[in-house]
């Protein structure tokens, strides 16, 4: 199983420690996770290619007040 997790913050400068916390519990599991970092900034269409770059089982996004609206936007 392939697993993306795409995390999207208000700035670069801002982590999301959810997405290391799930990509070690799922590795410890033996799940393949890829973890992604954007800036909710960004391109609609650079956000949106870099989720189709790739066939996924699942795409995982960090929701957040700030960021729910591109979220939105990029249901596939």
């Amino acid at each position: 199983m392939k697993i993306l997790f795409f995390g999207l913050s208000s700035k670069f400068i801002h982590t999301m420690p959810s997405g290391w916390f799930l990509a070690e519990f799922l590795q410890q599991k033996g799940i393949e996770i890829v973890e992604k970092y954007h800036s909710v900034n960004e391109d609609y269409d650079t956000l949106r290619n870099e989720i189709l770059c790739k066939e996924w089982d699942a795409v995982l996004f960090s929701v957040y007040i700030f960021n729910v609206k591109t979220v939105r936007q990029l249901k596939i």
